[in-house]
C-alpha cells in the first residue's frame, strides 16, 4: 500500500507563504501514484485566466472532448467556523465563507479558484462577479459532478446567486 501524506488544503487559504507548499504538496501526491499522468494543477492567479480556462472547458465540453463522460468536477471548501445547532463546524450556515471552488475537467488537470486569502485576485467585489460568471458558464453548458455537492450547491446559490439545475 502506497500512502501519500498531504495537507489539507485549507492550510493554503490563509498563509500566502503556504500557496506554493500546497500546490508542489497535490504534484508531488498525484506524482508519486501516478507517476505516468501529465499534471497541470492551476492556481487562478486573475480574471483574465479563469476566463481563458473557462472557455477552453466550455470549447472541450462543446467537442464532446471532456474525456470523463463529457463532464467536468467541482468541489468547494469553507471557512466553516461556525458550529450549527450543536453539528460540527462542517455543517452548511450561510455566514460562513466560500474560501475556494476546484474544477477538475481530465484527470491530473484542474484549477483552484481563491476566494478568502488577502493575496487572492478575487477578493472583491469586481472579481468575485467574474468569478461567479464563469462558474454560471460552466454550470450552465457542461455536465457537472462533485462530492456532496448538495452541501456546495448552497454556498453556489447563498454567496455567488447561482442554482444548477443539472
Amino acid at each position: 500500500t502506497k500512502l501519500v501524506a498531504t495537507a489539507n488544503p485549507e492550510m493554503a487559504l490563509y498563509r500566502a507563504a503556504s500557496k506554493e507548499d500546497f500546490i508542489a504538496d497535490m504534484m508531488s501526491g498525484i506524482a508519486s501514484t501516478q507517476p505516468e499522468r501529465d499534471c497541470n494543477f492551476i492556481w487562478v492567479e486573475d480574471p483574465e485566466q479563469l476566463i481563458k480556462l473557462t472557455d477552453n472547458i466550455i470549447e472541450m465540453s462543446r467537442a464532446g472532448a471532456l474525456p470523463i463522460n463529457n463532464m467536468v468536477a467541482i468541489d468547494t471548501e469553507t471557512s466553516t467556523k461556525i458550529a450549527v445547532n450543536g453539528w460540527p463546524a462542517t455543517a452548511y450556515h450561510p455566514e460562513n465563507n466560500l474560501a475556494t471552488v476546484q474544477v477538475c475537467w481530465a484527470p491530473g488537470q484542474a484549477m483552484t479558484i481563491p476566494f478568502i486569502r488577502d493575496d487572492s485576485a478575487f477578493n472583491n467585489d469586481k472579481n468575485i462577479a467574474v468569478a461567479r460568471n464563469q462558474l454560471k458558464r460552466i454550470l450552465d453548458e457542461v455536465a457537472v459532478c462533485g462530492h456532496n455537492y448538495r452541501y456546495d450547491e448552497c454556498y453556489f446559490n447563498v454567496k455567488l446567486g447561482l442554482r444548477t439545475e443539472k
